[in-house]
């Protein structure tokens, strides 16, 4: 995991501020980002308005931007938007995939992201108590915190494994695992729109 407090960073970041002034250094600076990160190399996304413009790429691996651009519809997929929206919202510098999402879309999913898996949840499940095939409301509630992730690509996935006699359907909405939850999570609630998300083809 990279040390976003160490000296090595800090120093990458000076040394990308460094290229933004003066373009030719950019792929070096690129590079020593990737090294920072553990990756095998960077690409740099300019945009004007909503047009990506002239990518650029760490030394050595230029073999990433072409495989970039054979992606279908490169600016359009979903990091690419969520990078366009932050810039049309005045964001400027770095960023990380959490800042790219609006109040609205964390809050469809933040709440699970509480969970520490002790299972007192499913524990207090009178459904578990009579039936151990039920996957129970812990695995519900961590399963709904990726569906309404917009950068989960299972979401359909687990909606089809949840979409069962053993899954959601089970639940009887007594609402022992929400007064349960240390964390104080409202996992009934999550598992009523996983329902819906089923029902109604919506995520």
């Amino acid at each position: 995991m990279t040390d976003f407090r160490s000296d090595r960073f800090h120093h990458t970041v000076h040394r990308f501020l460094e290229a933004a002034i003066c373009p030719e250094l950019m792929p070096a600076a690129l590079h020593e980002i990737a090294m920072t990160c553990n990756a095998a190399g960077a690409i740099a996304l300019p945009v004007a308005g909503d047009r990506l413009i002239a990518p650029v790429v760490s030394e050595g691996c230029a073999e990433l931007l072409v495989d970039f651009l054979k992606w279908p519809n490169p600016a359009r997929n979903s990091r690419m938007e969520r990078g366009l929206r932050l810039y049309s919202r005045g964001w400027r510098g770095f960023a990380t995939d959490h800042d790219s999402f609006t109040p609205e879309e964390l809050a469809r999913y933040e709440g699970a992201t509480k969970c520490i898996l002790c299972a007192a949840c499913t524990s207090s499940c009178p459904i578990t108590w009579a039936n151990e095939t039920f996957v129970g409301p812990a695995a519900i509630v961590n399963a709904a915190r990726f569906i309404y992730d917009s950068r989960d690509e299972g979401a359909a996935e687990r909606l089809r494994i949840l979409n069962t006699n053993t899954g959601v359907w089970r639940c009887r909405t007594v609402f022992n695992c929400t007064d349960a939850c240390p964390r104080g999570i409202e996992v009934t609630r999550a598992i009523e729109e996983v329902k819906r998300a089923i029902l109604f083809n919506r995520m």
